[in-house]
């Protein structure tokens, strides 16, 4: 009797002690809930700036990583920073309240990281800076570059903290590893170079590669010498055995082929054949146009501004010897405007042609008389009706807008590299000394803050390029070629 006794008093003891378990478990699940919330929100609420503050917060959050409790069913959609968590623990819900506010107080915990992490950090980022210094069309070293990067791609150790929002493309990545470093700037380098990325055939590429290096060795000047000139003879001659080539070029170069119209599908031939067409506009000037009257000579040189269609333009014409040319020294497309040559019109006119914008062709019809400097716009887009773009000022004249000038002299000239190569950027100082400032890569362009009559010059190789001296409009541009 008794031991029946002792056993019904053992499992009525059982029951209430599981069935009542159960309640403080469901309990303290939301009790728990509640503390890690009311903590975190104590920690949203604490300034930006202070770092021990926040500092507690986190190291009182980092108390309940161990808890198993499961997150009240009505409140597990909460946990989801960085990732979302199913059937969420308390010990999930502190470490996403956690990283909420290590990300809100970045600055409060940023580290330089391990020794090892910065070391392979910083290689992984010099080895990318190397893109800057290569050509557009040298697939070869694109290649090298990537297969380089690549090697980092299985690195597992952390990028340090205050690097870590530098990756980011093409998609933004929580603690990123020296992995996730390699893969983001292989992603940017295939960006960059995208024609040497699947660009078609190994030959058709090699060949593109090789018509383009030596339409490249050419100068490019407003004014060419006659050692220039031959220069350009003599790599014209260079590319004319390429206009047999019947090799399609890599499908992400085909928009280039628009000389001396655009074609379909170009091949190696097409392209070599708009390469000596460029060529040879450009070398216009070493052929003798007609003769320009001493009275547009005289007067025509200088730097004028007009606006047209609501983008502003300043033309440069230059006098050579007895023959004009012209630039656009500022304008407002993406591509650089390609000079086609100048012809005579009246005693008192000139027609500069230009390409701007790719395919987009505009003939300038400038003249002088005794109201001053006017000019009419002929557009490829527009047919041949033409513009009366009325009095167009110049840099001498009282027609300048004094919006344009600078008050006090402090000016902004943007140079921008054409020419193929990288090229150095000088300050000629007080004394006529060289003071170096850059050094600018082709294709890119850099703004210098200087004043108005500053000079400078661009030099490459060792080569005088160009000189220019500011002028006092606030900003100004210069293509270098």
């Amino acid at each position: 009797m008794n031991r029946i006794l002792l056993k019904c008093i053992v499992l009525v003891s059982c029951f209430y002690l599981y069935f009542g378990s159960q309640s403080i478990y469901a309990q303290s699940s939301a009790q728990l809930y509640n503390q890690v919330q009311n903590i975190y929100i104590s920690g949203t609420s604490t300034n930006s700036s202070n770092c021990s503050q926040a500092k507690s917060y986190i190291a009182k959050l980092a108390g309940y990583k161990g808890y198993r409790q499961a997150v009240p069913a009505n409140k597990a959609y909460s946990v989801n920073f960085p990732n979302k968590v199913n059937n969420p623990t308390i010990g999930d819900l502190a470490k996403d309240r956690i990283a909420r506010l290590e990300s809100r107080f970045k600055s409060c915990l940023t580290t330089a990281g391990s020794p090892r992490s910065v070391e392979l950090y910083n290689k992984v980022q010099n080895m990318y800076g190397r893109y800057y210094n290569i050509s557009s069309s040298d697939c070869n070293r694109v290649n090298t570059l990537i297969n380089d990067l690549s090697a980092y791609k299985n690195y597992t150790e952390r990028v340090p903290a205050d690097k870590a929002y530098s990756v980011s493309f093409k998609r933004r990545v929580t603690n990123p590893t020296i992995g996730d470093l390699a893969e983001d700037r292989v992603a940017r380098v295939q960006s960059r170079f995208k024609n040497c990325v699947n660009s078609g055939n190994y030959f058709s590429q090699q060949r593109y590669n090789t018509v383009q290096n030596i339409y490249l060795t050419a100068p490019r000047k407003q004014s060419l010498t006659t050692a220039e000139c031959n220069s350009i003879t003599g790599v014209i001659s260079k590319l004319e055995p390429y206009l047999s080539s019947k090799d399609l070029i890599p499908n992400k170069w085909t928009y280039t082929v628009i000389y001396p119209n655009k074609k379909v599908n170009p091949t190696i031939a097409d392209l070599a054949r708009d390469r000596i067409q460029r060529l040879k506009m450009l070398s216009s000037s070493c052929v003798r146009s007609p003769q320009m009257s001493n009275y547009v000579l005289s007067n025509l040189p200088g730097i004028y501004n007009y606006n047209h269609k609501g983008r502003k333009f300043q033309l440069t014409i230059y006098r050579n010897n007895n023959d004009l040319s012209a630039a656009y020294t500022k304008h407002e497309y993406s591509y650089p405007p390609v000079y086609e040559g100048v012809e005579l019109i009246t005693s008192n006119m000139v027609r500069f042609k230009f390409v701007l914008g790719g395919t987009y062709r505009v003939e300038l019809e400038v003249a002088h008389n005794s109201m001053g400097v006017s000019a009419y716009i002929y557009e490829s887009w527009e047919g041949t009706s033409k513009t009366n773009l009325g009095v167009i000022s110049s840099n001498g004249s009282t027609n300048i807008t004094s919006s344009d000038q600078s008050v006090d002299g402090s000016v902004k000239v943007t140079f921008t590299n054409s020419t193929g190569a990288a090229v150095q950027i000088y300050w000629i100082n007080f004394q006529g000394v060289e003071v170096k400032y850059y050094d600018l890569p082709s294709g890119r362009s850099y703004t210098q803050s200087t004043y108005n009559t500053h000079k400078w010059r661009i030099r490459q190789g060792g080569s005088v390029l160009l000189n220019y001296a500011a002028n006092n409009y606030k900003s100004q541009a210069v293509n270098i070629r």
